[in-house]
């Protein structure tokens, strides 16, 4: 005869089982994001230093060239054409051939020529891209004259070729700005939604016209007097909220607009306009100016590992996690029902 007690034995049910398996996956979830959060504002911290490097390295060459910020041969007649990723090979930066007139990534990679930043400081690590290895083997940046593309740049730096007409207004690259005067951010995505933006858009219109490096979270803006913040939308350049990734009057001085466009010459001395721009991150030697608002050039994407607050994909690895456990302890449950009957 059994013993009586065993049949009051205490023990988990199912649903007990289930219930517990359901606090794991949501402990999982949590776990995941937090991680998440936390690599990510890793990568503001890394990347805001990086800018702050990029500035102390302007103030040297500025230093250097009676207060002027880096730029290489500018042609006024063209301003309204900026170019970018010109004359890679050359080891001449201001050769007649090239790099090109005018060309915005060339005067950034001046600042690898002085060797006083390597070119690890160009790129965002949310971005997982790779630094400039100057074509590899025992190659300088003194033996290059420019960036090869947007997969070696990862930031955007404000164009030191004005108009005839800006310049005339004040517009110049050099010591002295106005301390919010953007000078280097995050790489310019390069949308045309940066036009349509306003400053009553919303969170989520906002994302569209943010850096695509830290997921559209926002971007780290270089100011003039070497401070480094994080904004959360592109209305950040100077007392009138300049859009920093277009050109004319936006924010407060254009009744709250986007700007005229994208790929342009500065029209005044508080008009930030960073460039190249996100849609340009093929290598080849292009100008920006083949690029418009209605059709940019065509560019390989580039996806950054920091996934800012999308929660998105820690959801669907915890719902699998939880599935994979639910399945486990049904089979054993079932394992253990069929060895129960069998004894």
């Amino acid at each position: 005869m059994g013993n009586p007690g065993s049949m009051n034995r205490p023990g988990f049910t199912l649903v007990d089982l289930i219930g517990g398996i359901v606090l794991i996956a949501v402990f999982l979830f949590f776990c995941l994001a937090a991680t998440a959060n936390l690599d990510s504002q890793r990568n503001r911290v890394r990347c805001a230093s990086n800018l702050r490097q990029v500035g102390q390295a302007i103030l040297l060459y500025s230093n250097d060239a009676k207060g002027s910020y880096p730029r290489t041969k500018y042609d006024v007649s063209q301003a309204d054409r900026p170019t970018a990723y010109t004359g890679v090979d050359s080891n001449d930066p201001f050769s007649p051939a090239c790099p090109q007139v005018n060309d915005v990534s060339a005067a950034l990679f001046l600042l690898l020529r002085t060797e006083d930043v390597t070119s690890a400081v160009f790129i965002c690590p949310a971005t997982g891209l790779k630094p400039d290895d100057y074509g590899g083997g025992t190659h300088t940046a003194l033996d290059n004259a420019n960036f090869p593309s947007g997969k070696t740049l990862s930031y955007s730096y404000a164009d030191p070729y004005p108009s005839e007409a800006a310049a005339a207004k004040g517009y110049r690259l050099h010591q002295g700005l106005d301390p919010t005067f953007a000078v280097v951010a995050d790489m310019n995505p390069g949308t045309p939604a940066l036009t349509q933006l306003t400053l009553q858009s919303t969170a989520a219109e906002m994302r569209n016209g943010n850096s695509n490096n830290h997921s559209g979270d926002g971007q780290n803006v270089l100011y003039s007097d070497g401070h480094v913040e994080f904004q959360n939308n592109p209305f950040c350049g100077g007392m009138g909220r300049d859009n920093i990734y277009t050109y004319g009057a936006s924010g407060i001085q254009a009744n709250n607009g986007g700007g005229t466009g994208i790929f342009g010459s500065p029209v005044d001395v508080n008009d930030s306009v960073l460039l190249p721009a996100a849609i340009m991150a093929t290598a080849s030697p292009v100008s920006i100016a083949a690029a418009t608002d209605n059709a940019p050039v065509a560019a390989a994407p580039i996806t950054p590992v920091d996934q800012g607050t999308d929660f998105t994909t820690y959801a669907v690895i915890s719902a699998g996690v939880f599935l994979l456990i639910l399945l486990g302890a049904l089979a054993m449950m079932f394992l253990r029902n069929r060895k129960t009957r069998g004894t």
